[in-house]
């Protein structure tokens, strides 16, 4: 056994001091790895359609806020010529869908304040404005409830919701600990990935 133990300690040794006389360099002189001078990069021209998307968006956002600095200073037909340009583009922003509809209607509001002076034709260019973001916006839900009636996956996952509400409401403990409605939701949500990832 003290053979074994001399053994251990003269190998201990002997790599401790190896490990000290390895070569190091002199505290007080910094290493200085050698390193080629990398090339100096071509500046791509990277142009891709977002970027592209983006730099439009901000374009616009850019004529919108100068509209409404410069509005109260410019002649009324003047005024409404850029309000009508800014309409026009808020009719194709809404249509490819780059804006919500509740962002234009916002800035739609806040075009007819700046160019119609009179305040009852405000109030009823506000009130036409109003009736027709309502008819959008039925439209567009009756699109979505046709769209939902013949979606297969959708379907199947109201037969799955209308079981799994019967079998957690039946249940008479909750497991997990967590409250009956914690649970439910945590069902219903584990339904809806199941029955979209199919």
């Amino acid at each position: 056994m003290k053979w074994l133990v001399a053994i251990a300690v003269a190998c201990g040794l002997g790599l401790g001091g190896l490990w000290l006389a390895r070569s190091r360099p002199h505290a007080a002189a910094p290493v200085v790895a050698a390193s080629t001078p990398k090339a100096p990069r071509a500046a791509a021209s990277v142009d891709t359609a977002a970027i592209r998307d983006y730099r439009e968006r901000e374009r616009f956002g850019q004529d919108v806020e100068d509209f409404f600095v410069r509005a109260p200073r410019l002649d009324p037909a003047t005024r409404q010529r850029q309000a009508d340009a800014l309409r026009e583009e808020l009719r194709r922003r809404e249509a490819d869908r780059s804006i919500s509809a509740g962002e234009s209607m916002n800035l739609q509001i806040a075009l007819v304040r700046a160019t119609v002076d009179d305040p009852q034709a405000q109030a009823s260019a506000l009130a036409a404005l109003a009736e027709h973001f309502r008819t959008d916006a039925e439209q567009a839900n009756q699109a979505w409830q046709q769209h939902l009636a013949t979606d297969p996956q959708f379907q199947r996952y109201k037969q799955d919701e209308r079981r799994i509400v019967e079998t957690v409401m039946a249940m008479p403990v909750i497991p997990g600990g967590v409250s009956r409605d914690a649970y439910l939701r945590e069902q219903l949500q584990h339904a809806r990935e199941m029955a979209y990832r199919q």
